[in-house]
């Protein structure tokens, strides 16, 4: 079986990181673990670059992905 991996890199202003870190966590297992498709998500924060975080979200097909961000 072949999965579809989506990577992104954001940048944010490192002062709201404990907000951003609440708001991830409030919300963690919400629309997006019930998407079909969906099979698992990883929010990485760097500790060489304050205020970049990347996201790593696998999905059973671009096509699930797609349906989900658009």
């Amino acid at each position: 079986m072949s999965l579809y991996s989506r990577y992104t890199a954001f940048r944010y202003d490192p002062a709201i990181e404990q907000t951003l870190s609440s708001a991830r966590e409030a919300t963690t297992g919400t629309t997006i673990t019930r998407q079909e498709g969906f099979v698992a998500a990883q929010l990485l924060r760097s500790e060489e670059s304050p205020g970049v975080r990347r996201s790593i979200t696998t999905w059973r097909s671009p096509e699930a992905f797609e349906s989900f961000y658009h």
